[in-house]
């Protein structure tokens, strides 16, 4: 069977494994990602307050310096400047630049080194120019002013990667900075340059991911508890369920077996004594003639119980795996013929023609040649037996057994075909199981103990054989063996 529809098959009879699956899929990913939004969302709100905050920030000290810069009194303006870091430790840069010439200078710096040292960046020159703030993120705070003049452009930036800040070794501290201007009467007078930690903001974000990683590992775990606790306590109805199918086959196996029993014992007892009846007195030739019905009738019942006990012995071979087989290269050809002309005399009996078709071209197949009799025989014997009803009805009964090769697959085939009673398509579906048979008015007859072909199946798989069956009901049945050619199979292993 197709492991997908054994899959859906064991779920549709267990639906309680979806929970199962939602509790340990579904459950954990929605609290990841519930959080990893949270999470963002949390920090786009910080950042959002950061930037208002350095903007009023920048503002404020803006009004401050205005006097200070008219007057070009930058040492006041620096004390201004460690007073703000001293309020806020997390700025990292601050500085107050104007426009000399084309150049921009710092006037004044958190860094008494960069004092009176050119700078260059693009922010600072579109905020001389169009006297509006610009705020951006980068790696590293902007760099330090020397004579040349130190490129300030902020590098492009992607949306803040949680995962990427969490695991990353070498990921860099981040800044937000910002350029305000500081103008009189529309005029801008100079910038100032504003660089931001986000270090503990980061570090938040860190201790808050791994909280949630945690968290979710923990529900996985206690998922993976849960699953195994059902799955151990689905064990119990999947356990039910089988005891009430061996139950069940023991039901059958008992009313199949009393059945099958007590006719021919019945037969046996009853005969018995009609020949020690028989056997007083004088025997006459009518005398004979009646032992010799009663000893057919003897012996047919002695073999039914002799099939019984052979089929129920050889069911327990195949369970118990203790089942012996010779492989070995044989032709099938020249055992189907053998089988055909042995079983000729029966369906001489039923009025029924038994045509043998040899396409084997003697080729052969690895098989035991002992089982593989058992399951032709099994077959041809099953055809003869449910196309009897069908002549008794008055049609011509016909039993086709032939052989043939695929040569473009390499297949051995050998397929039984009756004109018989067919059997329905839900019969089918159960014609292979154990103590199996199909129970109507035109099987009543036929004696059967509904083990050959579940023992055929399971020989034929044995054997590396594969077995198929096609019927339509009131029309016939035609079962097919195939099984790979020994040739081949040389071929493969050379």
């Amino acid at each position: 069977m197709n492991p997908f529809l054994k899959a859906g098959k064991f779920i549709f009879v267990n639906p309680s494994i979806l929970y199962s699956f939602f509790v340990l899929v579904f459950i954990p990913i929605s609290i990841y990602y519930l959080t990893f939004f949270t999470i963002n969302s949390l920090q786009k709100n910080i950042e959002d307050r950061v930037q208002k905050t350095m903007l009023f920030s920048a503002n404020i000290l803006s009004q401050s310096v205005l006097e200070d810069l008219e007057n070009e009194n930058y040492s006041n303006i620096d004390s201004k400047l460690k007073n703000i870091k001293k309020d806020n430790n997390r700025i990292s840069k601050l500085r107050v630049i104007v426009k000399e010439d084309n150049n921009f200078k710092v006037v004044s710096s958190l860094d008494s080194h960069e004092n009176g040292n050119f700078i260059k960046g693009d922010p600072i020159s579109l905020a001389f120019q169009n006297g509006v703030s610009y705020v951006y993120q980068t790696s590293e705070p902007t760099g330090g002013a020397n004579k040349t003049g130190e490129d300030i452009t902020p590098a492009k930036y992607s949306i803040f990667d949680l995962d990427k800040l969490l695991f990353s070794e070498d990921f860099q501290e981040r800044f937000w900075d910002i350029v305000y201007p500081v103008k009189k009467d529309d005029k801008v007078l100079a910038v100032l340059s504003i660089s931001v930690s986000t270090k503990d903001v980061d570090e938040y974000l860190i201790n808050s991911i791994s909280r949630s990683y945690i968290l979710t590992l923990f529900l996985i775990i206690i998922s993976l508890f849960l699953i195994i606790h059902h799955t151990f306590l689905l064990k119990y109805p999947i356990l039910l369920k089988k005891l009430k199918e061996v139950d069940k086959m023991k039901d059958d196996f008992i009313r199949m077996a009393i059945h099958e029993i007590q006719s021919p014992i019945t037969n046996l007892r009853g005969y018995v004594e009609f020949l020690k009846d028989n056997m007083k007195g004088e025997i006459t030739e009518e005398k004979k003639k009646e032992n010799e019905v009663a000893l057919d009738i003897l012996d047919k019942s002695a073999k039914r119980l002799t099939d019984l006990v052979s089929d129920l012995l050889e069911v327990a071979r195949i369970e118990q795996e203790r089942i012996s087989l010779k492989m070995e290269p044989l032709d099938p050809s020249l055992i189907v013929k053998n089988i055909v002309q042995e079983l000729s005399r029966k369906a001489r009996e039923y009025n029924i023609e038994l045509e043998f078709i040899d396409n084997g071209f003697s080729k052969k197949i690895i098989a035991s040649e002992g089982h593989l009799k058992e399951v032709i025989y099994n077959l041809v014997d099953n055809a003869i037996k449910y196309t009897s009803p069908v002549v008794k009805s008055g049609k011509k009964g016909k039993v086709t057994v032939s052989v043939e090769v695929d040569e473009v697959h390499k297949k051995y085939i050998i397929s039984v075909h009756d004109n018989g009673i067919g059997i329905s398509a839900d019969e089918q579906q159960r014609l292979f199981e154990k103590f199996y048979r199909v129970r109507n008015k035109e099987t009543a007859e036929i004696q059967g103990t509904g083990l050959g072909l579940w023992i055929v199946k399971n020989l034929t798989e044995k054997m590396g054989g594969r077995i198929y069956l096609e019927s339509i009901k009131g029309v016939g049945t035609k079962v097919t063996l195939v099984f790979s050619i020994e040739n081949d199979k040389l071929k493969s292993s050379k």
